[in-house]
């Protein structure tokens, strides 16, 4: 990142985020959701367009059925509908971040829903999906290893989930373990975990926890 202006601007608009606890999540998200999409883009953050592009690869078929789980503001949609894709539904339990979703007129349907409790999943979203996306989810203050379990529950038989995560989070947050159960019962198996960059616009030292560093995008397949 070479302008000063901008590393200043960007440092303060993720102030709120030094701290990802769950409990104070949906007061962060609040306060960033209008300026999330520049944060992101001027993070380099490239989770979304890898996530969309990994979807095609899967499923080219332009009106499969597209979940995108934490949608957030929507930038995995968008990326979506611009090569294609019609029937995409977001859930998201920020509602603020769901408003800005809507204003991309990407999804077919948008809601506000909190992941992450697999009792109380909904009805209407199991067995539904010819796709996942996620992305940022599996991060810090989020959701762990039992979210995959509500993918599994929402894909049809030969659906893919499709998610995004830092390299540094698979062992040390229990998730290698979680895909190795999974795949071992059967439920899935793994296609592709492919290496990115995360971060590529910031400089080695850095700008507070976000600096470039290695990302993954998995795939697995549901058996």
């Amino acid at each position: 990142m070479e302008e000063t202006g901008t590393a200043e601007w960007l440092s303060e608009a993720i102030k709120p985020w030094e701290v990802l606890e769950k409990s104070k999540l949906m007061d962060i998200y609040t306060l960033t959701a209008k300026d999330y999409d520049k944060i992101v883009h001027t993070l380099g953050a490239l989770d979304q367009l890898i996530a969309a592009e990994s979807t095609e690869a899967c499923v080219p078929d332009k009106s499969a059925m597209i979940f995108d789980m934490g949608c957030g503001t929507g930038i995995v949609g968008k990326h979506l509908h611009k090569i294609g894709y019609t029937n995409i539904i977001g859930v998201d339990a920020c509602e603020a971040m769901i408003e800005e979703a809507r204003k991309k007129e990407c999804y077919s349907e948008l809601e506000v829903l909190f992941l992450g409790d697999i009792d109380n999943f909904p009805e209407k979203y199991k067995n539904r999906f010819d796709v996942i996306t996620s992305c940022g989810l599996f991060t810090e203050g989020h959701l762990g290893p039992e979210h995959c379990d509500e993918m599994i529950l929402s894909l049809k038989s030969g659906g893919f989930a499709i998610f995004t995560m830092r390299a540094e989070y698979v062992e040390s947050k229990g998730f290698q373990a979680k895909f190795d159960e999974l795949t071992e019962a059967r439920k899935w198996e793994l296609v592709e975990a492919k290496e990115f960059m995360k971060y590529h616009n910031l400089t080695e030292e850095g700008i507070q926890q976000y600096k470039p560093q290695k990302g993954l995008c998995y795939i697995f397949k549901k058996l």
